[in-house]
């Protein structure tokens, strides 16, 4: 497939989202509150990009995020980790290493 692969981007974290998906808006929203940065990846119609993250999360629904290339969860998953203080120190972290 040719969609933009996580590794691809400079923020830590990628959010593979579709248009008129609100679980991807709260997320979004969230992840901008807690200001961390992230690459919003619009998916909407592509195959490829769904079969790829399909194999990669074993999740057939959107919002999946990526921490460095590495799948972290979907909304439920990420927005409670972000709730706890847990996601702003793995981004710290990511960030760190690849300083």
């Amino acid at each position: 497939g040719d969609f933009p692969r996580p590794e691809l981007f400079d923020e830590p974290l990628v959010v593979y989202c579709t248009l008129g998906c609100s679980y991807c808006v709260m997320l979004r929203r969230a992840l901008t509150r807690a200001s961390l940065p992230f690459a919003d990846v619009d998916i909407t119609g592509d195959q490829a990009a769904r079969e790829w993250l399909q194999a990669q999360t074993r999740e057939t629904s959107v919002p999946q995020v990526f921490l460095r290339g590495r799948p972290i969860g979907g909304y439920s998953d990420v927005s409670g980790i972000l709730g706890s203080g847990a996601l702003e120190e793995m981004v710290a972290i990511a960030v760190r290493v690849s300083a």
